[in-house]
């Protein structure tokens, strides 16, 4: 069985996986997007803080990230891979940190600790004197939502 992790699922990444998968194989994306949560009142802070140091356009690697247009699903299922499904997980509480939503950040495209260069022990100093003013204990509950959509070859 072959495992590989893809950030974002194009048509000719299909194609590619498609032509590498065994005559048996298949696909699995883990999902967690979940377009009719809103975002939470910390959450939104992040977000503020982050365009404040960074701007408005989201950075991934050396471009901007451009959402996608349609859902992961419908993508697959214009691909050569057949009996595409959605399987929705019960959702579940995350208990986030100031630290943890730091380091969560940081180790994405979208605000890579490089991006702040010498700035970024202020970047972070804000941040968290941010959270802790909406939450003193610097603790943070999300409720999480993850589906898997499976498709086969």
């Amino acid at each position: 069985m072959q495992r590989r992790f893809i950030g974002w699922i194009g048509e000719s990444v299909l194609e590619i996986l498609y032509k590498s998968s065994d005559d048996n194989g298949g696909i699995a994306i883990i999902d967690n997007y979940n377009g009719k949560q809103e975002p939470l009142p910390w959450q939104l802070k992040v977000n503020e803080i982050i365009k404040r140091w960074l701007g408005n356009e989201r950075r991934a690697g050396n471009s901007t990230y451009t959402p996608p247009k349609e859902r992961f699903e419908d993508t697959v299922a214009k691909s050569s891979f057949i009996n595409v499904e959605r399987h929705v997980l019960p959702s579940h509480s995350y208990m986030w940190t100031v630290d943890s939503v730091i380091g969560n950040l940081y180790s994405t495209s979208r605000a890579s600790k490089h991006f702040f260069g010498e700035n970024l022990e202020r970047f972070k100093n804000e941040l968290k004197s941010a959270l802790f003013d909406i939450n003193p204990t610097g603790v943070f509950t999300e409720e999480l939502s993850v589906s898997v959509i499976t498709a086969f070859k």
